[in-house]
């Protein structure tokens, strides 16, 4: 049985993405759903998700957001003072890591940003287990191991500090097909395999990517739901071939002996 990570990300962002987590867990194998406290649907996942994570159904985590990739929403720190590094024109985030880098951000930054997410998340009733990056900025040299501390300090597992396998990846027609022909070439795990689904509204389609004025969100992320929901991945659950897991269990030890 090989153990794999299934994540949901970016959830929160708009009221579908989270009405879709719920669907890839409880129709599919995702076990593990990533919440930007920046998001306006905090109470929905409250609501939702919350009682599958008391339950010991899912991993719930704080998906610390620094950057917004997107022209329609933006998303602004929620810090009452956040650092100048951070910030776009308008206020709100900057586009990119690479934005950060050039800026030289200080870690501190960083740190008074994900406190403020995370007393967000907490004050909604959301209790998070782990926490993850939004955009990977963790390859900015200033700010490389800014959470270590902050981790530590809360309990929360990081988890770009656990150690996952990675099979020889195989081009495949769409992102379904892509996943299975990975999993198909895995010789053991834990796996790990993200996503970010929604389900197509009138919300998504509000959505601009900045600099790709042709960005279908729902188009895209619906497709990136079938990871987690589509009969064929869910076949490989039901036979035992994968192992959906949390990231408490790789944590504590899971793998496949």
């Amino acid at each position: 049985m090989l153990p794999v990570i299934f994540r949901a990300d970016d959830v929160g962002i708009s009221l579908s993405t989270v009405l879709a987590a719920r669907l890839a867990i409880e129709r599919g194998v995702c076990r593990n759903v990533s919440v930007q406290a920046v998001g306006p649907h905090l109470a929905l996942v409250r609501e939702l998700l919350v009682p599958l994570q008391r339950a010991g159904r899912i991993d719930l985590g704080l998906h610390v957001t620094l950057n917004c990739e997107w022209d329609f929403p933006r998303f602004k720190p929620i810090g009452r003072h956040p650092h100048p590094g951070l910030l776009d024109v308008d206020g709100a985030f900057v586009q990119h890591p690479g934005i950060l880098h050039e800026r030289q951000l200080p870690g501190q930054a960083v740190i008074d940003e994900a406190e403020a997410q995370l007393a967000l998340l907490r004050a909604h009733g959301i209790e998070p287990d782990y926490v993850d990056e939004h955009m990977c900025f963790g390859w900015v040299p200033s700010l490389a191991g800014a959470l270590s501390g902050f981790c530590v300090r809360h309990g929360l597992i990081q988890t770009d500090q656990l150690r996952f396998e990675r099979p020889t990846p195989v081009r495949q027609a769409d992102v379904v097909a892509q996943v299975l022909a990975s999993i198909a070439a895995a010789a053991r795990g834990p796996l790990r395999f993200v996503g970010h689904p929604v389900l197509p509204d009138n919300e998504n389609g509000l959505f601009r990517m900045r600099g790709d004025a042709a960005y279908d969100l729902n188009s895209d992320r619906d497709a990136q739901r079938r990871i987690f929901t589509d009969p064929r991945m869910r076949a490989l659950a039901d036979c035992g071939r994968v192992q959906p897991v949390r990231y408490r269990d790789v944590a504590s030890g899971c793998s496949n002996r």
